[in-house]
């Protein structure tokens, strides 16, 4: 668990078997999706069962949807035990999680487009509207979580990697990395980077 979880403040609202590489974007203008077929709740997920995943074939993830702390965990397929002679046995990867200011929500809902398969949340907290998407990009390899507020309120937190295999956490700048290596040899790499968008503050976010 990396002992300084980076710290993120914005003023709007990649690869595995050996690299699973997350793209964590503050601020942006694409709208939620508002699919024909879905599967929605009304309330964040209290365990993984309860989670909606994500996934490109290699590299997935099952998606909380907390308010005050999201959280995924995520895995890719190369990721096994054993060798030439062990079968050994698929192995998790880790977890990622963005914590946030303590709120009450209101009209919450997550829900998992079956058109798209874009995970979408939203809830309203005060005068401010925050909508997230994700979703696993086969060509390029990663997976995307984007956060967008709609008010005066700031998108700020710290977000936090750990690893299900003791791997050593680092940061830099604007990226935290898992590296590890399991009991067969095998190394692996995680990486988390963040990404700011349309950072230039409104008259009215500026008082």
């Amino acid at each position: 668990m990396s002992k300084f979880p980076l710290k993120i403040t914005s003023p709007r609202g990649w690869i595995a078997a050996l690299i699973a590489f997350f793209v964590f974007v503050v601020g942006s203008d694409r709208a939620l999706a508002n699919p024909r077929q879905s599967l929605w709740y009304a309330s964040e997920a209290t365990d993984w069962l309860a989670a909606l995943p994500i996934g490109n074939g290699d590299l997935g993830a099952m998606i909380h949807g907390g308010v005050e702390e999201e959280h995924l965990s995520f895995n890719v397929s190369s990721l096994w035990t054993g060798n030439e002679i062990e079968m050994g046995s698929y192995q998790p990867f880790g977890d990622l999680y963005f914590r946030q200011a303590k709120t009450t929500a209101t009209d919450y809902r997550r829900e998992l487009s079956l058109d798209d398969s874009l995970h979408s949340v939203t809830y309203r907290f005060g005068s401010t509207t925050q909508q997230r998407s994700a979703f696993a990009s086969h060509p390029d390899r990663v997976i995307v979580v984007q956060f967008r507020n709609s008010g005066p309120a700031l998108i700020q937190g710290q977000l936090r990697l750990t690893d299900a295999h003791q791997a050593k956490i680092t940061t830099s700048g604007a990226t935290i990395a898992a590296t590890g290596t399991l009991s067969n040899g095998l190394l692996y790499h995680a990486q988390v980077r963040v990404c700011l968008l349309y950072t230039s503050p409104s008259p009215r976010d500026r008082g």
